[in-house]
């Protein structure tokens, strides 16, 4: 969803009363969605995605391509002059490009299908990763910053292990 939304211009604005589990995205011109997080996956429930669309199609902003439960954008470039656009996914950067809008769609198939195969499976929305905020007490997160350093570890990397270890464990 932020994803999406960030291609058509909206920014996530989560101050004051939306800085729960409500989220709320802003664009000059439009108003503002405000919607649920999806807990305990980040996967959008049906009557988001179609309350998203409709406000989508209200506004005047459905530029987008849908093929397999992917979305992507219609762009043009007047100087190379050919229509591209990028998948709408967290997780790759894929783009396809055509000189016509049947080349576009049928690149954008592709596109879509090229990336399916290298998911082993997952369905749309299931990414390969799961990012989840974790708030830290501040000398907790110091001393973790300074092990990862000393590993030569992200935090990302210095918490993942971290985690692996503890199921592991048990």
């Amino acid at each position: 969803m932020e994803t999406l939304l960030g291609y058509l211009g909206y920014v996530k604005d989560n101050k004051g009363k939306t800085s729960g589990s409500r989220v709320k995205f802003m664009c000059p011109g439009h108003k503002p969605f405000l919607m649920h997080r999806p807990h305990p996956s980040n996967i959008m429930r049906p009557y988001q995605v179609k309350d998203l669309v409709t406000e989508l199609e209200k506004s005047n902003m459905t530029n987008l391509l849908e093929y397999k439960g992917f979305f992507g954008t219609i762009e043009y470039s007047k100087e190379d002059g050919v229509l591209f656009g990028h998948l709408l996914v967290d997780d790759a950067c894929a783009s396809y490009e055509g000189t016509t809008l049947e080349e576009l769609l049928d690149d954008f198939h592709d596109c879509v299908d090229d990336y399916l195969e290298g998911r082993d499976g997952q369905e749309p929305g299931d990414s390969p990763r799961f990012t989840q905020n974790v708030a830290l007490p501040s000398q907790l997160y110091k001393s973790a910053s300074q092990c990862a350093a000393s590993h030569s570890l992200s935090m990302n990397a210095f918490i993942e292990d971290a985690i692996a270890k503890a199921v592991a464990a048990g």
